[in-house]
């Protein structure tokens, strides 16, 4: 049958050529291993990555005090009060800062404390004045500014500082209300004749719960760097088979093979779907590998366990549309190129910018708004945000079916291209 004899053929191909096996299926899993190594810091809470910061106290008093302590207590920050053996201090902690050696740097001013009882008992005694519950000063006070000096790395970057900066504002500013409502308290007992300090809960009155979107319990295991990076760097590497692909279609025609198996009696197309099954089960085993090195290999170095989730059937589906879409894409690259040069650089350069502008890369939500638009015509990007659904969002299957249609619509087509172009390479 001819369709046995071209799926015999091209394994044949595929098994004489052991660098383009190489390329197909080890280094696929090196990357997503590194990847997944590099990202996971990203992914996981402060908590478990706490930020060094220098931290030098020239106030000796209260104000320093509780910010070190809050800074502690946070869990985001580890404290550094030593450089090398020596007590940090404003010019050791520039330096140390500016070399790149720590991330962050705190300096609070000598006298910060003072001054800044000193404002707010000023702006509590103006409050009480206004209520008739002190005497009105005619003097006007002027507030000395209290300036808490920030050292970034200079090789940190605009969303790192912008994080930092607010988490540390956010800190402070409740440190001042704490004394504002402190004093308050004081002076308000000192007006009343109440000599007894009054308690002040420094409990929140609102606060925060972040939660899964998702119910699942499964849900909450997956925002991690391995959870995102198999899938996302499988279907790279699923596209990058249009390497291979459109080189094996490009030396059958330099060696007179593609025109022998037009003359052959039968259908071309029946040779065509060889090729096509072919590479589709490779894309198949690839991304099989990869999912088996996010569950076995990567928690041995300490990375979590890859969770397929419990959709497998929506799972097979998802994955045999991108394996087509990858195949389909490597027959059009094959068959506009004549030279194995030209579909090397075209086909490898074109995955990469279909990688970037689909999320692989960098995911699509941070991306400008002009990018956010382009993105929705790449491939990967219907792929990427498939196999998210059936692995983060765990959606039932007819959220699948958009972008597995997209994904079919995209083989079909591709095909398509693929046998105009060779169709006019034909009567050449």
């Amino acid at each position: 049958m001819r369709f046995i004899a071209a799926i015999k053929k091209e394994c044949l191909i595929l098994l004489r050529d052991k660098a383009g096996l190489a390329i197909l299926f080890i280094m696929p899993l090196f990357l997503i291993t590194i990847m997944s190594l590099i990202q996971d810091a990203p992914f996981k809470d402060y908590k478990e990555n706490k930020i060094p910061i220098v931290y030098v106290d020239n106030d000796k008093d209260s104000l320093g005090s509780i910010i070190e302590k809050g800074l502690v207590n946070s869990g985001i920050f580890s404290v550094i009060t030593e450089i090398d053996g020596t007590a940090a201090n404003d010019e050791n902690t520039k330096q140390s800062v500016a070399r790149g050696e720590y991330r962050l740097g705190i300096i609070i001013p000598e006298g910060a404390t003072k001054t800044m009882n000193k404002n707010v008992e000023n702006r509590v005694d103006k409050m009480l004045a206004n209520f008739g519950m002190a005497e009105k000063d005619s003097t006007v006070f002027q507030s000395d500014s209290i300036q808490l000096i920030i050292l970034f790395d200079p090789a940190a970057k605009i969303a790192f500082r912008s994080s930092v900066s607010s988490t540390l504002d956010k800190f402070i500013t409740r440190t001042e209300m704490e004394t504002m409502l402190l004093i308050f308290s004081q002076k308000l007992g000192e007006a009343s004749g109440i000599k007894q300090e009054a308690a002040i809960e420094s409990r929140p009155l609102i606060t925060l719960k972040e939660i899964q979107a998702n119910d699942s319990k499964v849900a909450e295991l997956l925002t991690n760097s391995v959870q995102h990076n198999v899938p996302a760097w499988a279907i790279f590497a699923m596209f990058y088979i249009v390497i291979p692909l459109a080189s094996s279609m490009i030396k059958e025609r330099e060696e007179g093979s593609a025109l022998r198996l037009l003359i052959i009696p039968g259908s071309y197309m029946t040779c065509l779907y060889g090729k096509i099954f072919i590479y589709t089960i490779v894309c198949l085993i690839q991304f099989i590998l990869m999912m088996m090195v996010g569950i076995y290999i990567l928690p041995l170095l300490g990375l979590p366990a890859f969770e397929i989730g419990h959709n497998f059937i929506a799972l097979v589906l998802m994955i045999i549309a991108c394996a087509l879409a990858a195949t389909g894409y490597g027959f059009m690259v094959g068959s506009i190129f004549n030279s194995h040069h030209q579909a090397m650089v075209f086909g490898s350069v074109s995955v990469v910018i279909l990688s970037a502008i689909g999320g692989v890369l960098v995911p699509v939500y941070v991306m400008p708004g002009i990018m956010q638009n382009i993105s929705i015509i790449s491939p990967l990007n219907w792929s990427l945000n498939g196999l998210n659904n059936v692995f983060l969002r765990q959606t039932d299957f007819t959220a699948l079916v958009p972008d597995m249609l997209k994904l079919l619509g995209f083989f079909v087509v591709m095909i398509l291209l693929s046998a105009k172009f060779n169709q006019m390479k034909k009567y050449k």
